[in-house]
């Protein structure tokens, strides 16, 4: 779970201007309808696959020895630790079902002066939690206890797909194809205060179902707490419990804990992290527990690779069939994206299978304070763990990349440019991400942390984000030839219409497009503030005898001061969710109420506006300029109105 980029752009500055989008806030005539079919082209596919070949030269070098890779940690962790600014960091490699190389770089306690120990020292791995849930679903599998196909609602007493007519199953939850909007309340708590137990949380923070499953790639952290939620009803368990006696004690994992607060601290040692400054960060509460509460050392962690690797086994402990591992760490049938032609989810894992002989699984882990970063390579057999307990950067990817240089693990290939300038204007525009909330007042991450520009680059290829540069490699699909394992196709529907690209990223709604959003707000945003000028004007005039406007002007003064004050209001505890990510809690929702009654005060205020002036229009104290200037602002109030209810700012429910 990513902390830092959880809800907005990352620069405080493109937060001001979030929120200045905010205030200028309100939509504008309907949402034009975005139908498009769900049926993928088989031709499109079967194009990606054609220019997805098989790496040039050699294999994963398989002789490196644990003095290699003990003075490859020993060089590369102290170097990152100190060019990020961390306080602490540690690693470990495996080979096979054995740790060669394990080290810690920095401090794990600042007070007391305590060294990293890759052995002792603990950090919360985050996300990396959802393959301990993917190791409990599997072996309930095989005792008969749960179906991967099955609906996920015949296990449960409660709706996890409400107002859907959708069959959401176990397999969907594992692949993040369950098509669940994002939820970020109580992602992450600096206390108990508002934390839930499991059960609690996942009743009352049931997403929509917003993409047919299995069609698109959404990850989901609240899918995979309910996936740990089946654990606990099938197993009679409570989740903690089960994964302690059923995984963790089996494989030796002696440190690591899935328990929030850690009930085993004076014996297994605290998890300490620090922010940037390096100041200690709280204790960090996940309210999807299963999906990110994991506390463990590099070396427990390393044995869980262990046992991947082993398929299932370690030191005479089965956890796990063969059979079962391999459907962990293979590429899903239900994974919808191919994406980069090969990559894509296995059962919680990321699995790479661009090219062949090659195959890496990959999953990332971050906390606000802690940042992991796990790999186990099926070719030559290596597993890499590394862990931070700062809030900087990850360190793990350029690990994990240079790693990846010592082992001479083969790159994809740069494919020969196909251009074709008429594509690449037909794939420019603006898309959004499957990863936001769509259900609830938050709604408008699908505008500000989805988003994605792609434009017709003059040199041939197209520019993503304004920065990368992508190649046309071969019908509707596109290589960055910087990093050429970063490839997708477009897939269109069967008149040619574009669908989404197979990273799940979907053309905006017209309305909803950050080239039209924008300029409506402004003048949206424009016309309350006339509003309120003439309001302000309108009560020195209003006992004056004769001018049949004030009344209305007064109206719209109303609507125009309470409609900025209620998006006001609502910005302001959406920034304060940004710059401090704990606060994603109910301690918000009366602020979040309150600006929400403002902006109903406000359209209560301009339809008494439009009934007065329809009442006083044909009066002789009603002048040409309100009889122009009226009308527009109270068609402000109503485009303002529209953007509230498409943006969810009214929303009844502050489930977000």
């Amino acid at each position: 779970m990513s902390a830092l980029n959880r809800l907005w752009p990352e620069t405080r500055v493109l937060r001001w201007l979030c929120a200045v989008a905010l205030v200028l806030a309100g939509a504008v005539l309907t949402q034009s309808a975005f139908v498009a079919s769900a049926q993928e082209s088989a031709d499109v596919l079967d194009q990606t696959a054609d220019v997805v070949e098989e790496t040039a030269g050699g294999g994963v070098r398989t002789d490196l020895t644990p003095e290699e890779a003990q003075a490859f940690l020993e060089r590369v962790l102290p170097e990152e630790v100190e060019e990020r600014e961390l306080v602490g960091a540690a690693a470990a490699i495996l080979k096979g079902d054995e740790v060669i190389a394990s080290y810690g770089a920095g401090l794990a306690d600042k007070a007391n002066g305590v060294a990293v120990d890759p052995a002792t020292t603990r950090f919360r791995l985050g996300s990396i939690s959802k393959t301990i849930v993917a190791a409990a679903i599997m072996q309930l599998v095989e005792q008969g206890k749960l179906d991967l196909d099955a609906d996920i609602n015949t296990y449960l007493d409660f709706d996890a797909t409400p107002g859907s007519d959708e069959t959401v199953t176990t397999h969907h939850l594992l692949t993040h194809t369950a098509g669940y909007s994002d939820v970020y309340k109580l992602l992450f708590l600096a206390d108990d205060a508002h934390y839930l137990p499991l059960e609690d949380y996942v009743r009352e923070h049931v997403p929509d179902v917003i993409f047919e499953p299995g069609t698109i790639t959404a990850y989901s952290n609240y899918g995979i707490a309910l996936a740990g939620y089946l654990v606990e009803k099938q197993s009679g368990m409570p989740f903690e419990d089960y994964v302690e006696q059923n995984i963790f004690l089996p494989l030796g994992m002696e440190r690591t804990s899935m328990r929030q607060p850690l009930t085993d601290a004076a014996e297994n040692g605290d998890v300490i992290g620090y922010r940037t400054n390096g100041s200690v960060g709280p204790f960090e509460f996940i309210g999807a527990g299963p999906a990110g509460s994991i506390s463990a050392t590099v070396l427990d962690y390393a044995r869980f690779l262990a046992m991947i690797s082993n398929r299932g086994e370690l030191d005479g402990a089965r956890v796990l069939s063969e059979a079962s591992v391999n459907e962990m760490i293979t590429l899903s049938p239900l994974d919808p994206s191919g994406r980069n032609g090969g990559n894509g989810f296995g059962l919680t894992w990321f699995v790479s299978e661009d090219l062949p002989g090659v195959r890496h699984m990959t999953h990332g882990g971050d906390t606000v304070l802690f940042h992991s970063f796990a790999k186990y390579f099926e070719a030559g057999d290596y597993g890499l763990i590394v862990s931070q307990n700062t809030e900087h950067s990850s360190l793990g990817p350029e690990v994990a990349s240079q790693f990846e240089a010592l082992i001479d693990l083969p790159k994809a290939q740069v494919l020969p440019e196909q251009a074709d300038a008429a594509e690449d204007q037909r794939v420019a525009g603006a898309y959004f991400g499957a990863r936001f909330s769509g259900h609830g007042i938050l709604k408008l991450s699908k505008l500000l942390r989805a988003g994605q520009t792609i434009e017709a680059d003059p040199e041939g290829g197209i520019i993503v984000n304004g920065r990368a540069k992508f190649k046309r490699v071969g019908p509707l699909t596109y290589q960055d030839p910087e990093n050429p394992d970063r490839m997708f196709t477009f897939l269109t529907d069967e008149n040619g219409k574009i669908l989404r690209t197979t990273g799940g990223q979907q053309p905006y709604p017209f309305f909803e497009r950050p080239s039209v959003f924008y300029p409506i707000a402004g003048a949206t945003a424009l016309l309350m503030l006339i509003g309120v000028l003439g309001g302000v004007v309108a009560l020195f005039r209003v006992r004056k005898p004769g001018v049949g406007s004030a009344k209305p002007w007064l109206g719209a003064g109303a609507m125009g001061l309470f409609v900025l004050a209620g998006v006001g209001t609502i910005a302001s505890q959406l920034i304060g969710m940004g710059e401090d990510i704990f606060t994603l809690n109910p301690s918000r929702d009366g602020m979040l109420r309150l600006g929400q009654g403002l902006l109903v005060f406000g359209f209560v205020a301009g339809a008494l506006a439009i009934w007065q002036s329809a009442k006083r229009w044909k009066t002789e104290g009603f002048g040409m300029v309100s009889k122009i200037l009226l009308p527009v602002v109270l068609l402000g109030g109503v485009s303002a109105l529209l953007l509230a209810l498409q943006w969810n700012f009214l929303a009844l429910s502050l489930k977000y």
